[in-house]
């Protein structure tokens, strides 16, 4: 099994088990994996932790579930692996931004965390041909012109340019710093 593909596992092991309790260890034994490996890779492919990930989930899961239902906080800290309904409450309130008791007035602001997916693509690969050349010095010519932010930028800009290219060759004068 390659890595991605133990990643995907990793993710599935996860989610069948939301309501269990699961180890690095059993994840990785599953993946055949080193958990710290399996571990450093998961999270730098999706910015997660094990941990992370699994709060994410129980925290979306529990919340959906109370807007659905009428499981009570108690029942819900218990249920999605919280010691105490003030350690569900607090991990709650972090996640979410606002108390398990005022989901019904925040309905519409509970936080989705759905299950991760891994797909990488690779595309391209060119073969890049360099070659480091040492060449004379040259001198190189420009102009300065001062344009204040805003809407119109964006015609005078492309106008300037415009100007520059389609002239006699010669530099017009600048108003502005001459030491640019």
């Amino acid at each position: 099994m390659n890595w991605i593909e133990a990643l995907q596992k990793a993710v599935s092991l996860m989610e069948a088990n939301l309501l269990n309790e699961i180890s690095v260890q059993n994840i990785a034994d599953a993946c055949d994996f080193c958990p710290g490996h399996l571990q450093k890779g998961f999270s730098m492919v999706t910015g997660y932790t094990f941990a992370e990930y699994i709060r994410n989930r129980r925290l979306y899961l529990a919340a959906r579930e109370m807007q659905e239902t009428d499981l009570k906080v108690i029942d819900a800290a218990l249920k999605y692996g919280y010691e105490s309904p003030d350690a569900f409450a607090r991990a709650f309130r972090r996640f979410h931004g606002f108390a398990p008791s005022q989901l019904g007035e925040h309905s519409g602001d509970v936080r989705v965390f759905l299950p991760l997916q891994i797909q990488i693509t690779v595309r391209g690969g060119y073969d890049m041909h360099c070659e480091i050349r040492n060449i004379p010095g040259f001198e190189v010519i420009g102009t300065v012109s001062r344009i204040p932010a805003g809407e119109d930028s964006y015609q005078v800009i492309p106008a300037l340019w415009r100007d520059f290219m389609t002239g006699d060759g010669r530099l017009p004068q600048s108003d502005g710093d001459s030491s640019a």
